[in-house]
């Protein structure tokens, strides 16, 4: 994973690393996937985190008029992960591929969890994706400023 001074310079990022609006990195989930589905026979490759990916599957999952997708990855180890993710039809940029698919971007977002669980996270985040930090930094900016302006 590249450093997020790296981004901050301006210098390259490895393949499958972008910047993120927060000035940091994250690695997409197709690198993480792959990197994982290294085999774990390679004496190179360190045992943790979990290595050899020998299925992922995915289900969505109708909630009401919402649905959920459930991502779940194993291991050569037998170590089974997964990560849950929403059906994002509530968006209403154009541009977003959550409003032109839905249910894809959940099924990444899924996956990526999952992966993030077994040891392969995308971000020093860790489990939670930009999005997710962005909205819970929002929020607390806003817990905590509505706190100050009380006292």
């Amino acid at each position: 994973m590249a450093d997020s001074k790296q981004v901050r310079r301006g210098g390259p990022l490895p393949p499958g690393v972008v910047p993120t609006k927060g000035g940091g990195t994250y690695m997409m989930v197709m690198p993480r996937l792959y990197a994982a589905m290294a085999s774990s026979e390679h004496p190179d490759k360190p045992a943790e985190p979990h290595r050899g990916v020998v299925a992922v599957k995915s289900e969505v999952i109708p909630l009401g008029i919402r649905c959920c997708v459930v991502a779940t990855v194993e291991f050569e180890d037998g170590f089974v992960s997964q990560g849950v993710a929403e059906c994002m039809y509530h968006v209403t940029d154009e541009k977003s591929a959550d409003f032109t698919n839905p249910i894809e971007c959940a099924q990444t977002s899924a996956i990526g969890r999952a992966l993030a669980f077994a040891g392969w996270p995308g971000s020093e985040d860790g489990i939670a994706g930009a999005e997710e930090m962005a909205i819970a930094r929002a929020v607390a900016t806003s817990a905590h400023n509505r706190a100050s302006a009380a006292r």
